[in-house]
């Protein structure tokens, strides 16, 4: 018995107990950053602010790959209907393992639409054979780099005469789902979660009128900038990403925002303001969609 209970041949995987995770914790930080989302999402859950997670492993406690998925008898996580479909993170010390790990139907239900997140730039080779041996693609993988702000580099913007900072509230988690790229079902208590548990920055006129928001999310990074289109190319963003990006310097963090690669105005803006590209990065969100949905329909939400 090893990980607190057996193995038999339908079960690949070891789902470890809540007393086992603060060893792994410690496992995943020697190789970040590629384990970022793995490691962010962990401390968050140890720190009670994103529940209803389960933590898998190939072997313990000499794990090689490990991997995340939403617990779905949890009761505590409002958001596990949007993020039930989506494979948390994963991270392998080798290919095989990491992929005799994600044949474990727990952490990918392969018949089903579903997002591999944070998938290492160097699996996606082996990521595609196996979503080609599952007939679920294979697609594209989507690169998105990484950035990051210290407090000695990020140039911080004072909000504008005329505007006010709040954190986002519940009574405008609507309006934020509204502008998101990714809504779908249940996306709005995804963002109804992160609200509750993640800094996050309102930015307003003194009348109360929307002009742009961010957010915090539940591995430690900064996403989902947006401004009213009637206010942009004025530099609000810039405010918006200085003022979060405070929060975090506040609670002793360095700032991270993930950003598509073939997302330049992002990704200028974010060095304008003093981030920085973290070198020999890439990771990507990987969609598995069965032949039978058609890629990001409403029905296959992902």
């Amino acid at each position: 018995m090893r990980g607190g209970r057996v193995r038999d041949a339908n079960t690949m995987a070891v789902k470890l107990s809540e007393s086992q995770l603060p060893q792994l914790l410690l496992w995943l930080q020697p190789y970040l950053p590629t384990t970022f989302k793995l490691y962010g999402d962990l401390k968050s859950h140890l720190q009670g602010k994103f529940p209803d997670v389960d933590f898998f492993v190939d072997r313990w406690p000499d794990p090689q790959a490990v991997s995340a998925v939403v617990d779905p008898a949890g009761d505590q996580l409002e958001s596990k209907v949007f993020l039930g479909k989506i494979n948390l993170g994963m991270f392998g010390v080798n290919d095989k393992a990491l992929v005799d790990l994600l044949k474990d139907k727990r952490l990918v239900d392969w018949n089903k639409p579903a997002v591999l997140s944070f998938v290492p730039g160097s699996f996606w080779p082996a990521a595609m054979t196996l979503m080609e041996e599952k007939k679920v693609g294979p697609l594209q993988p989507e690169p998105v780099l990484m950035l990051k702000a210290t407090r000695q580099n990020l140039k911080q913007i004072p909000v504008p005469e005329g505007m006010k900072i709040s954190p986002v509230t519940e009574d405008v988690v609507d309006v934020v789902n509204s502008t998101w790229k990714f809504i779908c079902e249940g996306s709005d208590l995804y963002i109804r979660d992160l609200v509750r548990h993640q800094p996050s920055v309102f930015l307003t006129m003194e009348d109360g009128q929307h002009v742009g928001h961010m957010l915090g999310n539940s591995y430690g990074a900064m996403g989902m900038l947006y401004i009213q289109p009637h206010f942009r190319r004025k530099g609000y963003a810039k405010v918006i990403v200085s003022q979060l990006a405070a929060k975090y310097f506040e609670e002793g963090c360095d700032v991270y925002v993930m950003i598509e690669e073939d997302n330049e105005k992002s990704i200028n803006l974010h060095h304008s303001v003093g981030f920085k590209t973290v070198p020999n990065f890439k990771v990507a969100w990987m969609r598995t969609v069965p032949k039978t949905c058609e890629p990001r329909s409403p029905k296959c939400c992902v």
